[in-house]
């Protein structure tokens, strides 16, 4: 009889997804500091996740999804002026 051969074609040489979690701690003047927000910022300046710390001092913004390989550069910045996370200055 007939004989049917499914080929498949290779993978594509593109990685599986990778999930990071940034954050930090702050301090201020030396003591853990809770309840400061901050901004994780691309390389365009772009606001891309808020954070506030906890009672320890540590903050961390949710997950970032990579699909591509590459060199990615953030920027963590403590919002200034509101005490909500939805603040416009960023210093």
């Amino acid at each position: 009889g007939n004989q049917t051969n499914v080929v498949k074609p290779p993978k594509a040489n593109t990685p599986d997804p990778v999930s990071v979690e940034l954050g930090g701690v702050k301090y201020l003047d030396g003591q853990l500091a809770p309840d400061f927000a901050f901004c994780l910022m691309d390389a365009d300046g772009n606001v891309i996740r808020e954070a506030l710390s906890a009672k320890d001092g540590s903050f961390t913004f949710d997950a970032l999804e990579f699909t591509a390989k590459g060199v990615y550069k953030f920027t963590v910045v403590e919002a200034v002026g509101d005490d909500d996370l939805g603040v416009d200055d960023i210093g």
